[in-house]
């Protein structure tokens, strides 16, 4: 099963994140995000800058990917999939 998820995972495109949490690098002044794939449910830590199409929310992850694949059924743009989660559930700012 374990193996199944890894493949899922690696074949994933990413294309739309969760945003979990925010973190700050004192010394060099970078700021990092924890973020959760809504297709396949992985999860990064990477500089701020290299996650695309992030949704910033306190909303529950399974409630959002729901309607995240709800959406995806009637388009695959990931711009506007994103505009319309960050509609509906957006309650705070990048970086907060």
């Amino acid at each position: 099963m374990d193996n199944l998820i890894e493949e899922i995972q690696n074949n994933c495109k990413h294309e739309t994140w969760y945003h979990i949490s925010t973190s700050n690098d004192e010394y060099e002044g970078r700021t990092y995000f924890t973020c959760k794939c809504l297709d396949c449910d992985h999860i990064e830590e990477d500089r701020s800058r290299d996650f695309k199409n992030v949704i910033y929310t306190k909303k529950n992850f399974r409630d959002v990917q729901i309607k995240y694949k709800e959406l995806k059924r009637i388009t695959n743009n990931p711009k506007l999939i994103l505009e319309i989660l960050n509609e509906q559930y957006i309650e705070f700012k990048k970086g907060v």
